[in-house]
């Protein structure tokens, strides 16, 4: 077929493309598998030294998984995973973005997982099939730069774990919308002994905060909460009983810009 690339893996099979020095770049391919999995590889420089989005098949459509994979010294390490909602036999846009030790996957236009890798990683681009066959097309590559640490993140470096996030015409602020609630997962990395600081207005929300997750799973939210045109500071872990640290209440209305520390 001269129009997309074809594979069939036994048990798997990788195409190459590019230079060792590659680095700062968005891969993104189109993508349709027979077999248990496909993906997108970018930093590749040996066998046992790359980064992977994988795209793996569930029994059901609504049973398949979107991972991160950095693979090093031999040993596999599946840094960020996601269910999705992906058939076998169907055509997926696969999209791997890496830049400054960011990995960032994208399936079908939508940011799915990211996770941290190292900051060093440099090297080729390549298509990954695991059993079974797999077609390619519409391959592309382009330079792409993540925002420095010391910099606000752009909208597309987030991932919308709920609602819709929109920038105002300045770029400066972000706003959410959501009738169950909307939050938006920041790309740095993990960090111990941190501080976070955001400036908060309600409007016509329930509640609006900082929302603080760490490594094993355990979150706690610092929140200002409307109390009719009134607003209150809680903090607590959701879901946990007695999860209540802080009630206090705040002056100024649910429209006027507070300051939130985490």
């Amino acid at each position: 077929n001269p129009f997309n690339y074809q594979v069939k893996a036994a048990p798997e099979a990788v195409s190459l493309a590019g230079d060792w020095f590659w680095s700062d770049i968005a891969c993104a391919v189109s993508a349709q598998g027979s077999g248990d999995a496909l993906g997108l590889m970018v930093d590749y420089a040996s066998p046992d030294d790359y980064s992977l989005l994988r795209l793996v098949f569930g029994p059901q459509a609504c049973s398949s998984r979107l991972q991160l994979v950095q693979r090093r010294t031999g040993a596999e390490t599946v840094l960020a995973e996601t269910l999705v909602t992906a058939a076998r036999g169907d055509w997926h846009r696969l999209e791997l973005r890496t830049s400054r030790g960011r990995l960032q996957g994208w399936l079908n236009g939508q940011l799915r997982v990211m996770a941290q890798g190292s900051p060093t990683a440099c090297g080729r681009v390549g298509l990954y099939c695991r059993r079974d066959a797999a077609s390619f097309d519409d391959v592309s590559v382009e330079p792409w730069v993540a925002s420095p640490p010391e910099a606000a993140p752009r909208l597309e470096e987030m991932v919308a774990a709920g609602g819709t996030w929109n920038r105002d015409e300045t770029g400066d602020r972000l706003s959410g919308q959501s009738s169950s609630g909307a939050r938006l997962l920041l790309p740095w990395p993990a960090v111990s002994d941190c501080q976070a600081e955001a400036k908060v207005r309600v409007g016509q929300a329930d509640a609006a905060g900082l929302l603080v997750q760490s490594r094993d799973k355990d979150v706690m939210l610092v929140a200002l909460v409307r109390s009719g045109q009134a607003l209150r500071a809680k903090a607590y872990r959701p879901g946990s009983k007695g999860g209540l640290l802080l009630d206090l209440p705040v002056p100024g209305s649910p429209d006027e810009w507070h300051t939130l520390q985490a």
